[in-house]
């Protein structure tokens, strides 16, 4: 779900069969110049495909994005097969929400709570969820509290841009890959983490569940 211009595709290819969906015609066309030719254009809202099509469903930096997210994760439930897979990464904390947010057409930032508590409603049982970029978690705070008080002091009228924006040196890339690789280690070890820049959340659809409305 959102195939955006397809950077992840590659790291699943050799996993099976893959589809995906974005509403954006430029992403669309960046998957097929890739090689990926399995994109179509819909709304996660209306999922263009059969009730129990699939065995995983991808929704990385997804969910976010949709006015109504109940309803992408009933369709989601919907299209997996039962003892399907669900896989979620969303931005988490409203701590941290900022003109980073706005700059990419955020509706929210999740909590635990929230995200298990949305994600059972649609009749998915989570399996296991977790925080993740742990250790950036104050760093991120700061920094994100640091440009919107600056912005708001300057009385910046200009559009919100996002941390993307900013240039990062190789060496400071280098290190935030060894945080990243730390947590992983924790992560493949179903380990939770108390919190931090994101949400990580695995749910399944149980085998004989029924269709939720």
């Amino acid at each position: 779900i959102a195939s955006a211009c397809g950077a992840n595709w590659q790291h699943y290819k050799d996993y099976g069969t893959l589809w995906g969906i974005d509403i954006a015609e430029a992403s669309i066309d960046y998957c097929k110049a890739r090689g990926f030719t399995n994109v179509v254009k819909a709304d996660a809202h209306h999922l263009p495909f059969s009730d129990n099509s699939f065995d995983i469903v991808l929704a990385l930096d997804a969910l976010e994005h949709f006015s109504d997210d109940r309803q992408v994760l009933a369709e989601i439930y919907r299209v997996l097969r039962e003892g399907g897979t669900l896989i979620i990464s969303s931005p988490a904390h409203a701590l941290l929400w900022s003109q980073h947010d706005q700059a990419f057409h955020h509706h929210r930032r999740y909590s635990r709570r929230d995200l298990v508590n949305k994600v059972t409603a649609a009749g998915l049982s989570v399996t296991y969820v977790t925080y993740w970029s742990f250790l950036l978690f104050l760093p991120v705070l700061f920094m994100r509290r640091g440009r919107d008080l600056f912005s708001s002091l300057r009385k910046n009228k200009e559009p919100a841009t996002s941390d993307f924006s900013m240039k990062i040196p190789p060496f400071l890339m280098t290190l935030l890959d060894q945080l990243a690789r730390c947590e992983a280690f924790f992560i493949r070890r179903r380990i939770s983490l108390p919190c931090g820049v994101s949400i990580f959340c695995v749910a399944r659809k149980e085998q004989g569940a029924s269709a939720c409305g």
